[in-house]
């Protein structure tokens, strides 16, 4: 299972339906732009409260990537709330009320990243906690020319 989570058949962004905080529904198709990075999540696991400071800094850092931050099972109260505590800002934070996104990754931990291109396939997957130099290395080899 490990193997192949770290070399991942290509295949196309799920057909998932995810929410906002508000409760707007949306695809991760509707979401996605461009090369698309969706990190799996909850606030109960802490190698993911580690790296949440890490993605935060990556919007910025790389602007040619839509970060998703896609929360795992947890209701919008919960979410909103670890967000403020922890001061977080994410430009594109969904819910995954049924974790449908880890089932199609075949996934029973977190946190888990994938990487989808700019036509929408899948091109990678990280398990675990991302820091700035193992995102920076993820991203690198998927993103044209030189990477900050």
């Amino acid at each position: 299972a490990a193997l192949e989570a770290l070399s991942p058949t290509p295949s196309p962004l799920p057909e998932v339906t995810l929410y906002n905080l508000q409760g707007d529904a949306t695809t991760l198709k509707a979401a996605s732009s461009g090369v698309t990075l969706v990190n799996l999540w909850a606030t109960w696991c802490p190698p993911c409260r580690r790296e949440m400071p890490v993605l935060e800094a990556g919007q910025q850092r790389y602007p040619g990537v839509r970060f998703i931050l896609a929360n795992q099972g947890e209701n919008p109260h919960q979410v909103r709330q670890y967000l403020t505590e922890g001061q977080l800002h994410f430009e594109h934070l969904l819910l995954d009320p049924h974790a449908d996104l880890g089932r199609y990754a075949g996934n029973r931990g977190l946190p888990l990243t994938l990487l989808f291109d700019q036509q929408g396939q899948e091109v990678g997957r990280h398990f675990g906690p991302l820091s700035d130099a193992s995102l920076h290395h993820f991203l690198s080899q998927h993103l044209p020319g030189d990477t900050p």
